[in-house]
């Protein structure tokens, strides 16, 4: 009698489970590089967006013989004293970075002094709005939530952020659908100072009456950040020769992390995370507090809290009314008083920076703090390292 083989067909169970467990390791092995793949990838392009701020802001000099205002306004207000609220980006860099359509809605919106700077404050008062992109009294320049890609870092988990407002917003003179409008993650150098660090000569105070003087004073403020050492500060029109320590040595730009955007602003409704009180990126309405500028005054990444009138801010401070809530990664004091922005992002182990003669570099979290201030000095005269 013939006997036939009996043919095994598939797996055991425990071959089944040795594939499943190689399979497993392979995962293991291969998520992180991934990972690290894809965080190269979002530092890299942050990086090549900072390339384009840069040869933006250059071009812009080109025509001008200058770089734009750090800030139409003085730096530390709370009250909006001076109501300009324009920065280097916001609408002078527009048009330089393939957005002059966009730009062009912004000057209409402004009205006919909307396009020219000027020496002075040019709108004065006690809290009323002048030259604003965001005016409480006049809603917002359309399409301010209009995302700009060359202006968001990938690595920022919160960024865009582009709602805070919005139609939750609760706030005095508004209606549904006002918005602070789209947020940016980068901000320029004003130097290794506190945008409002008291200095014997109160220069950009000299248009405000004595009272509104008096008034500035009690606020904490009298500089208000019109003599920084930095390339953008308030009414800066720095010049290519005026960088004497060399361009390849002075900071232009760095990063800066956005809070979480859930469109309400938590001092006006309490029931909501206050995301929308944190003026940092804000870049269409800078609250006259440098929201779009930053200092080398603490290192990169610091634990050290910004100080800001308007931020998300620590458990105690005297100007917060809702829930409180702290941004990982950027911690902020409420507060008028030597207000400053430290160079911030999620990329690992630093930040990325752009210097003055438009190349893009990373800087290490860990550079040394008096290399760090020298970089953010356009006249300083003192040597720079050339590694860092």
């Amino acid at each position: 009698m013939n006997r036939q083989k009996t043919l095994r067909q598939g797996f055991t169970l425990v071959e089944l489970l040795v594939v499943i467990a190689i399979i497993a390791v392979l995962i293991g092995l291969l998520l992180p590089a991934v990972q690290q793949v894809r965080t190269a990838a979002a530092r890299i392009k942050c990086a090549n967006n900072m390339k384009q701020l840069a040869l933006g802001l250059h071009m812009y000099h080109n025509d001008y013989g200058y770089f734009p205002v750090g800030n139409e306004s003085l730096m530390g207000d709370p009250n909006g004293l001076i109501s300009d609220r324009r920065n280097w980006l916001a609408p002078f860099l527009f048009p330089y970075i393939e957005q002059n359509e966009f730009y062009q809605q912004c000057i209409d919106y402004l009205g006919p002094a909307g396009a020219a700077y000027s020496p002075v404050p040019v709108a004065l008062g006690t809290g009323g709005y002048g030259l604003e992109l965001m005016n409480p009294a006049a809603g917002h320049v359309p399409g301010n939530s209009f995302v700009m890609p060359v202006l968001e870092c990938p690595a920022d988990p919160n960024s865009p952020k582009q709602s805070t407002g919005g139609q939750y917003y609760t706030g005095p003179g508004t209606g549904a659908g006002f918005g602070q409008g789209c947020h940016s993650n980068y901000a320029g150098c004003s130097g290794n100072l506190p945008f409002n660090h008291v200095t014997a000569t109160p220069a950009g105070l000299a248009t405000l009456s004595q009272a509104q003087i008096t008034q500035s004073a009690q606020y904490g403020y009298i500089n208000g950040g019109d003599n920084l050492a930095g390339v953008f500060f308030s009414f800066s029109r720095t010049e290519i020769a005026n960088i004497t320590d060399g361009t390849s040595n002075t900071l232009l730009l760095s990063e800066e992390i956005v809070s979480p955007d859930n469109g309400s602003l938590g001092q006006f409704n309490e029931d909501m995370p206050g995301e929308g009180i944190d003026g940092r990126g804000r870049m269409y309405n800078t609250a006259s507090c440098g929201a779009m500028l930053f200092t080398t005054y603490y290192p990169p990444n610091t634990s050290v809290p910004d100080n800001l009138n308007w931020c998300m801010t620590e458990v105690g401070s005297s100007q917060w009314v809702g829930p409180q809530y702290t941004v990982p990664k950027a911690p902020c004091n409420c507060t008028i008083t030597d207000t400053n922005l430290s160079a911030r992002s999620y990329h690992i182990g630093g930040v990325n920076v752009a210097m003055a003669d438009g190349s893009v570099r990373f800087i290490s979290n860990y550079i040394s703090p008096a290399v760090w201030k020298e970089l953010s000095t356009i006249n300083s005269g003192l040597p720079v390292p050339g590694d860092y």
